[in-house]
Formats: C-alpha cells, sequence, structure tokens
C-alpha cells in the first residue's frame, strides 16, 4: 500500500505543477503555490522515497519511535490532500498574469531622504545585535548567550539577554536588498549582502536566514529584468549553497573553527559515510516529523489543541526578563509531542500544526487559509509593482513562506516582523518628512527640501551626506521634442 501512494504522490505533483505552471498563465517564480511545490517536492515526495528505498532512519531513531505501514500510508494521504488543496485555494485566490511593465520608477526626493534616515537609524543597531550575537551558545556557565532548555517541552529560552536584542540583526538582510533594488544592482551593492552572509555562515546557527535573502534577491533581479523564471546558470549560486547549508547541519561552528582555529565543546569527530547516507538527518525530516503527529494525535493524546497554540501570539511579544514567568510556548498547551516520542528541537509543519489543531477539519481549515492568504498577497503584488515598497515586501515576505511551511504556528510572525521592519521605518519617516516639510508650507511661500543632515552633528551630517551620494537623486527626463508645425501651404495661382 505504501509503494502505490508513494507513486501517486509523484504522479499528483507531477499533473498539479504541469497544470498550475504550463496549462494556466499564472504560473511564475513569484506565485506562493511555487514556494509551497518546491517545499512539499522535498519533505513530502522525495523525502518518504528515501525512507522506503533508501533505508534512511535516523529521524525516527532520534524520536524513538517506529511508524506502522498504516500511519505512513496516513502521512501520505494526508500531505498529498493538503497539496492539491494548496493549489486549488491559491489559483483561485491569487489569479493574476505577470506584467512586468509597471516597473518602480527613480526615488523622489522625499523617498530618498526618508530611506538615507531608515539606514542611518536601524543599521547601527543591527550591527550591534550582530556583534552581540556573535557569541556562542552555552548551556551552563558563562561567557556567551545563555540558553535554558525547558525539560518539559524542549523549547530554547534565553537566560541573560532578550531576543528582540539579538534577532535584530535579521534587518541587515533587508537593508542589503533595499540597496540592491535601489541602486539597480551595481556591483558595489552586493557587498553588504556578501559581508551578511559570510556573518551568518560563521554563526551557523539560522541557514534559513541565507536561503530567504537569496531567494529575496533572485525575485528583485526577475522582476527587474522581467523575466518569470530565472536562467540555469542560477545553479551556479544554489549548488554552493546547498554544499554550504549541509555542512553547517552537520557541524554548526564550521566556519567558526576555520575563522578562529578555535575548536568548540560540540565538536564532534567526522564520520566517513556516502553522499547519500550523509543525508540522512534531522533537515528536511518533515515527513517523519508529521508521522509522529498523526500517530499520537488524538489516538493516544485524546484530544486536539483546537487553535490554541496560536494564543502563543499574546504572550510572545512579552520580553521574558519582564516576565520571568511568561509560559514556555502557547500559554495552553493541551498537546505536548514530548509525552510520546522525543520531540525536542522539531517542527510541526503547516500540515502538522493543522492536524494538532483538529485533525482533516483542522488541516483544511489552516492550509485553505493560508493560500487564500498568500494568493491575496500575490494579486495585491502585481497591482502595486510600481511602487518599490510594495515590490520589497511582497520579495522579501513570500520566501519567509517557505519557515511557514516548515513550522507552522507564529513563527512566521517573528520572522516576517524583523524582514519587514525597515521597510515599514522607511514608511513611516516618509510621512514624518512630509508632515514636517507641510508646517513648513504653512510657515513660509517656497520652501526648499532640507539638505541631508542639516542641524545634526558635523559627523551624523558627514554619514547623511555619504549616504546621499549613495543614492543619487533620479534625473529628470528630458522633454519630448516638439515638431515644429507645417509651414503654411502657399495658394497655387
Amino acid at each position: 500500500m505504501v509503494d502505490l501512494l508513494l507513486a501517486i504522490q509523484v504522479v499528483t505533483w507531477v499533473v498539479v505543477c504541469f497544470l498550475f505552471f504550463l496549462v494556466g498563465r499564472t504560473g511564475s517564480i513569484f506565485h506562493p503555490f511555487t514556494f509551497y511545490a518546491v517545499f512539499h517536492l522535498i519533505v513530502f515526495v522525495i523525502r518518504p522515497l528515501l525512507l522506503q528505498y533508501a533505508g534512511f532512519g535516523f529521524t525516527y531513531d532520534y524520536m524513538r519511535f517506529t511508524p506502522t505501514p498504516e500511519t505512513v500510508s496516513l502521512t501520505l494521504v494526508v500531505t498529498n490532500m493538503a497539496f492539491c488543496l494548496f493549489a486549488l485555494v491559491s489559483w483561485w485566490s491569487g489569479h493574476r498574469v505577470p506584467r512586468f511593465d509597471r516597473q518602480p520608477g527613480p526615488l523622489t526626493p522625499l523617498q530618498r531622504q526618508a530611506l538615507i534616515v531608515t539606514f542611518a537609524v536601524l543599521t547601527p543597531l543591527a550591527l550591534y545585535s550582530a556583534v552581540i550575537n556573535s557569541a556562542p551558545r552555552v548551556f551552563e556557565g558563562s561567557g556567551g548567550i545563555e540558553m535554558v532548555i525547558d525539560p518539559d517541552t524542549g523549547i530554547q529560552t534565553l537566560a541573560n539577554t532578550t531576543g528582540y536584542l539579538l534577532d535584530a540583526q535579521g534587518m541587515l538582510a533587508t537593508l542589503s536588498i533595499i540597496l540592491l533594488c535601489v541602486t539597480r544592482f551595481r556591483w558595489y551593492a552586493f557587498l553588504p549582502l556578501a559581508l551578511f552572509l559570510a556573518y551568518r555562515a560563521f554563526l551557523g546557527w539560522g541557514r534559513y536566514a541565507m536561503v530567504m535573502s537569496l531567494a529575496s534577491v533572485l525575485l528583485v533581479y526577475l522582476f527587474h529584468k522581467g523575466r518569470r523564471w530565472p536562467q540555469p546558470r542560477f545553479l551556479l549560486v544554489a549548488i554552493p549553497l546547498f554544499i554550504v547549508f549541509q555542512q553547517l547541519g552537520e557541524q554548526r561552528d564550521y566556519v567558526r573553527y576555520l575563522v578562529t582555529g578555535e575548536r568548540p565543546y560540540t565538536w564532534e569527530l567526522p564520520v566517513e559515510r556516502s553522499w547519500v547516507e550523509r543525508q540522512d538527518t534531522l533537515d528536511f525530516a518533515n515527513f517523519e516529523f508529521l508521522t509522529a503527529i498523526l500517530w499520537a494525535v488524538p489516538e493516544h493524546s485524546d484530544t486536539y489543541t483546537y487553535f490554541t497554540q496560536y494564543l502563543q501570539l499574546f504572550t510572545q511579544p512579552i520580553p521574558r526578563i519582564l516576565w520571568p514567568e511568561k509560559p514556555v510556548g502557547p500559554p495552553i498547551m493541551l498537546v505536548n509531542m514530548n509525552d510520546y516520542v522525543n520531540f525536542m528541537g522539531l517542527t510541526n509543519s503547516l500540515v502538522g500544526d493543522g492536524w494538532l489543531s483538529f485533525g482533516w477539519i483542522g488541516v483544511v481549515i489552516t492550509i485553505a487559509l493560508v493560500a487564500f492568504i498568500l494568493g491575496r498577497l500575490h494579486r495585491a503584488f502585481w497591482r502595486n509593482t510600481a511602487s518599490p515598497r510594495a515590490l520589497l515586501a511582497y520579495c522579501t515576505f513570500v520566501p519567509l513562506s517557505l519557515q511557514w511551511f516548515r513550522d507552522g504556528g507564529i513563527t512566521i510572525v517573528m520572522f516576517a516582523a524583523w524582514a519587514l521592519f525597515p521597510l515599514v521605518v522607511w514608511y513611516a519617516s516618509e510621512r514624518a518628512l512630509v508632515f514636517m516639510y507641510g508646517r513648513s508650507v504653512r510657515r513660509a511661500p517656497a520652501p526648499a527640501l532640507a539638505a541631508p543632515g542639516a542641524g545634526l552633528a558635523p559627523p551624523v551630517r558627514q554619514v547623511m551626506q555619504a549616504l546621499e551620494r549613495t543614492f543619487p537623486p533620479a534625473e529628470a527626463a528630458p522633454a519630448p521634442a516638439v515638431a515644429p508645425p507645417p509651414a503654411p501651404a502657399v495658394p497655387r495661382p
């Protein structure tokens, strides 16, 4: 039965993608279904094939759980249904034919000054966060970022700092993407992005930040070039990225060790394994995680969560420093997977989050709602492509949906908040400048825009003027030539 369902899984993916991308006119890399199709292919099509025919089993050993063929079959059916439902709802709600004729124009002087203010305010904060975040994670003693693992849920919490300070460095990716967009991908604009990628590789943790930032750059670049799909030459970037991703998965401190020469206490001796055997890790193992969820809920848990895990949206923003008794995880936890398997450090996935909520009904509600939201964003994007902020916001958020599909729950809110925060500050700065200049207009008959950094201390003014040179003003388009009027006809005698 499992072999038959695996074949159906492959055929369904091929047929749905063929209908969506080749027959329909809305298919492109900008559509959210593209990202879900890639996610589904890796974790719910290829992964179960490797489990069945390549002897993968590390994740099941880690969870101390052996699934029955009936549970594996149920998992295949649930994921296949979710895939078809996501395709249908996202196509219906996001039906919009891509058009690249409305490209963002040059920044106005007001937008440019607001962007300079954004960089001047957020860059020091993000760099400070990056320095603080470069300290190693420790679970005992001092000398780094102290982490505490809750024994009941397996969730890691911070003991001597706050997540706001550590996560602010995520703005560096968005600031780098903004710089690339407004400079039209000048070569020097790639330097901040390269430094950010090197920094994330040095940290070792949060590898998906590297993938998400490059995916966002790819979307902005393809829109700038007016292309629906990337060219094969982009594999020259994808292959090295996959190698780094896999190496950091095996040893998080690998790049740190190459830079500092210090072998961390978490260092493990390398084991000679084949390339296929090296893929048998917790990476991309959402199928195994989901199998455990479907086995435990509701047969062993005797209940569902009934969507109570989303109450964490109200408690998570409060720093634990201000609320030491803050609940670890959701304030109401009706189902704890660690009561049935070893689920420490693992994720539910969007499908698993729906099953935890209310079984089949929960999966339908969760998948349909997320597909509807992303589809509507897709439609709104193609209606507002002339706005540089709308372009950047969509191209930054849609790649983050991969983490939404992988984790489920509220993690997308935390990731998206920091990724989109520079764009929010840019918009707020522009509105503030409009308000300030509006008051000047009421006081003086013909005001001029203030020079960058006017009225500030000399060091700050120099920084603002340097940023002004980085974002040169848009050149006015030459006036169209007007043909001289034709000479009047001379009447013939």
